[in-house]
Protein backbone atom coordinates (compact mmCIF):
# COMPACT_ATOMS: atom_id res chain seq x y z
CA UNK A 1 0.00 0.00 0.00
CA UNK A 2 1.18 3.28 -0.82
CA UNK A 3 2.31 6.48 1.60
CA UNK A 4 -0.82 8.19 -0.15
CA UNK A 5 -3.17 5.76 0.32
CA UNK A 6 -2.48 5.23 3.79
CA UNK A 7 -2.37 8.44 4.69
CA UNK A 8 -6.13 8.63 2.64
CA UNK A 9 -7.21 5.58 5.19
CA UNK A 10 -6.44 7.36 8.17
CA UNK A 11 -7.66 10.66 7.20
CA UNK A 12 -11.45 10.37 7.74
CA UNK A 13 -10.80 8.44 11.13
CA UNK A 14 -8.68 11.73 12.45
CA UNK A 15 -11.05 14.08 11.58
CA UNK A 16 -13.97 11.82 13.13
CA UNK A 17 -11.63 11.89 16.06
CA UNK A 18 -11.58 15.40 16.11
CA UNK A 19 -15.18 16.12 15.42
CA UNK A 20 -15.58 14.48 18.92
CA UNK A 21 -13.06 15.99 20.69
CA UNK A 22 -14.63 19.51 19.60
CA UNK A 23 -18.19 18.67 20.64
CA UNK A 24 -16.92 17.43 23.59
CA UNK A 25 -15.19 20.66 24.62
CA UNK A 26 -17.09 22.69 27.87
CA UNK A 27 -20.06 20.02 27.49
CA UNK A 28 -20.76 19.63 31.36
CA UNK A 29 -19.51 23.69 31.74
CA UNK A 30 -22.12 24.89 29.34
CA UNK A 31 -25.16 26.22 31.21
CA UNK A 32 -28.12 24.16 30.80
CA UNK A 33 -31.29 26.42 28.99
CA UNK A 34 -34.98 26.99 29.37
CA UNK A 35 -34.98 24.64 25.97
CA UNK A 36 -33.08 22.09 27.15
CA UNK A 37 -34.56 21.44 30.29
CA UNK A 38 -37.92 21.78 28.62
CA UNK A 39 -36.33 18.60 26.38
CA UNK A 40 -35.06 16.39 29.31
CA UNK A 41 -38.19 17.16 31.91
CA UNK A 42 -40.93 16.43 28.37
CA UNK A 43 -38.93 13.48 27.51
CA UNK A 44 -38.85 12.18 31.41
CA UNK A 45 -42.23 11.71 31.23
CA UNK A 46 -42.69 8.61 28.41
CA UNK A 47 -44.07 8.56 25.07
CA UNK A 48 -48.06 8.63 26.13
CA UNK A 49 -47.65 11.49 27.91
CA UNK A 50 -45.29 13.49 25.76
CA UNK A 51 -48.44 12.20 23.24
CA UNK A 52 -51.37 14.03 25.20
CA UNK A 53 -49.55 17.08 25.53
CA UNK A 54 -48.94 17.44 22.17
CA UNK A 55 -51.54 16.37 20.51
CA UNK A 56 -54.33 17.70 23.68
CA UNK A 57 -55.33 20.85 22.67
CA UNK A 58 -56.14 23.29 25.48
CA UNK A 59 -56.41 27.48 25.91
CA UNK A 60 -52.97 27.51 26.71
CA UNK A 61 -51.77 25.56 23.64
CA UNK A 62 -49.67 22.15 23.48
CA UNK A 63 -46.97 21.37 25.39
CA UNK A 64 -44.82 21.44 22.66
CA UNK A 65 -45.00 22.21 19.21
CA UNK A 66 -42.45 19.92 17.55
CA UNK A 67 -43.09 16.01 16.64
CA UNK A 68 -41.81 13.26 19.54
CA UNK A 69 -39.62 11.82 17.25
CA UNK A 70 -36.22 13.39 19.04
CA UNK A 71 -38.60 13.53 22.22
CA UNK A 72 -39.06 9.95 21.82
CA UNK A 73 -35.07 8.94 21.05
CA UNK A 74 -33.72 11.15 23.97
CA UNK A 75 -36.27 9.23 26.11
CA UNK A 76 -35.08 5.79 25.09
CA UNK A 77 -31.48 6.93 25.08
CA UNK A 78 -32.35 8.61 28.95
CA UNK A 79 -33.61 5.15 29.69
CA UNK A 80 -30.38 3.18 28.82
CA UNK A 81 -27.50 6.10 30.22
CA UNK A 82 -29.12 8.56 32.30
CA UNK A 83 -30.22 11.85 32.66
CA UNK A 84 -26.89 13.53 33.76
CA UNK A 85 -26.06 16.86 31.61
CA UNK A 86 -23.25 14.90 30.05
CA UNK A 87 -25.26 11.77 29.57
CA UNK A 88 -27.94 13.56 27.30
CA UNK A 89 -25.55 16.38 25.55
CA UNK A 90 -23.60 13.24 24.25
CA UNK A 91 -26.84 11.88 22.00
CA UNK A 92 -26.41 15.28 20.36
CA UNK A 93 -22.89 15.04 20.04
CA UNK A 94 -23.03 11.26 18.30
CA UNK A 95 -25.63 12.64 15.75
CA UNK A 96 -22.96 16.11 14.93
CA UNK A 97 -20.67 13.23 14.78
CA UNK A 98 -22.36 11.06 12.16
CA UNK A 99 -23.48 14.33 10.31
CA UNK A 100 -19.43 14.69 9.91
CA UNK A 101 -19.56 11.42 8.61
CA UNK A 102 -22.32 12.06 5.62
CA UNK A 103 -20.77 14.97 4.55
CA UNK A 104 -17.45 13.20 4.16
CA UNK A 105 -19.88 10.35 1.92
CA UNK A 106 -22.20 13.00 0.27
CA UNK A 107 -18.77 14.98 -0.66
CA UNK A 108 -17.01 12.10 -1.75
CA UNK A 109 -19.63 10.74 -4.18
CA UNK A 110 -20.26 14.08 -5.91
CA UNK A 111 -16.78 15.08 -6.23
CA UNK A 112 -14.10 13.03 -4.77
CA UNK A 113 -11.82 12.30 -1.97
CA UNK A 114 -10.18 15.71 -1.49
CA UNK A 115 -13.03 17.52 -1.65
CA UNK A 116 -14.40 14.90 1.26
CA UNK A 117 -11.86 15.91 3.34
CA UNK A 118 -12.05 19.56 2.91
CA UNK A 119 -16.06 19.67 3.03
CA UNK A 120 -15.93 17.32 6.44
CA UNK A 121 -13.38 19.29 8.00
CA UNK A 122 -15.58 22.68 7.28
CA UNK A 123 -18.33 20.67 9.01
CA UNK A 124 -15.76 19.33 12.12
CA UNK A 125 -15.53 23.07 13.05
CA UNK A 126 -18.16 25.30 11.38
CA UNK A 127 -19.44 26.82 15.01
CA UNK A 128 -23.11 26.35 14.55
CA UNK A 129 -22.64 22.59 13.68
CA UNK A 130 -20.70 22.08 16.80
CA UNK A 131 -22.47 24.71 19.20
CA UNK A 132 -26.38 22.47 18.18
CA UNK A 133 -24.70 18.90 18.52
CA UNK A 134 -23.92 19.79 22.45
CA UNK A 135 -27.27 21.38 22.67
CA UNK A 136 -30.03 18.71 24.13
CA UNK A 137 -32.65 19.85 21.31
CA UNK A 138 -33.32 18.13 18.22
CA UNK A 139 -31.48 20.67 15.52
CA UNK A 140 -28.45 18.46 15.45
CA UNK A 141 -30.84 15.00 14.33
CA UNK A 142 -32.97 17.13 12.21
CA UNK A 143 -29.26 18.23 10.05
CA UNK A 144 -28.68 13.98 10.03
CA UNK A 145 -31.88 13.09 8.92
CA UNK A 146 -31.54 15.77 5.80
CA UNK A 147 -28.55 14.86 5.19
CA UNK A 148 -28.97 11.22 5.10
CA UNK A 149 -32.20 11.73 2.91
CA UNK A 150 -29.75 13.65 0.26
CA UNK A 151 -27.15 10.86 0.36
CA UNK A 152 -29.77 8.21 -0.69
CA UNK A 153 -31.34 10.20 -2.73
CA UNK A 154 -27.89 10.98 -4.58
CA UNK A 155 -27.28 7.22 -4.14
CA UNK A 156 -30.37 5.85 -5.64
CA UNK A 157 -31.06 8.49 -8.20
CA UNK A 158 -27.36 6.32 -9.72
CA UNK A 159 -28.04 3.25 -9.17
CA UNK A 160 -31.50 2.90 -9.32
CA UNK A 161 -32.24 0.39 -5.97
CA UNK A 162 -35.02 -0.11 -4.19
CA UNK A 163 -32.90 -0.04 -1.18
CA UNK A 164 -31.64 3.27 -1.38
CA UNK A 165 -35.36 4.53 -1.71
CA UNK A 166 -36.32 2.58 1.35
CA UNK A 167 -33.87 4.37 3.02
CA UNK A 168 -34.62 7.85 1.52
CA UNK A 169 -38.21 7.32 2.79
CA UNK A 170 -37.49 6.25 6.42
CA UNK A 171 -34.76 9.24 6.36
CA UNK A 172 -37.20 11.91 5.41
CA UNK A 173 -39.65 10.44 7.46
CA UNK A 174 -37.35 10.63 10.65
CA UNK A 175 -36.28 14.11 9.90
CA UNK A 176 -40.16 14.90 9.42
CA UNK A 177 -41.16 13.21 12.84
CA UNK A 178 -38.35 15.81 14.22
CA UNK A 179 -38.70 18.90 13.07
CA UNK A 180 -41.86 20.63 11.23
CA UNK A 181 -39.28 22.32 8.68
CA UNK A 182 -38.29 19.25 7.59
CA UNK A 183 -40.58 19.06 4.89
CA UNK A 184 -39.29 22.50 3.50
CA UNK A 185 -36.20 20.65 2.59
CA UNK A 186 -37.34 17.57 1.11
CA UNK A 187 -40.18 18.72 -1.01
CA UNK A 188 -37.75 20.49 -3.29
CA UNK A 189 -35.60 17.32 -2.95
CA UNK A 190 -37.81 14.90 -3.84
CA UNK A 191 -38.98 17.42 -6.72
CA UNK A 192 -35.65 17.23 -8.23
CA UNK A 193 -35.27 15.33 -11.05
Amino acid sequence: MSITNQKKRFTFPIILLLAAAIRMIGIAARPIWYDEAFAILFSAKGPAVMAVGTLTSTSAGAADIHPLGYYTLLWLWMQAFGSSLISVRLLSVLAGMATVALVWLLARELFNEKIAIVASIFVTLAPFQVHYSQEIRMYSFLGLWLLLATYVYVRGAKEDGAKWWIIFAVSAALAQYTHNLAAFYLAPLAATP
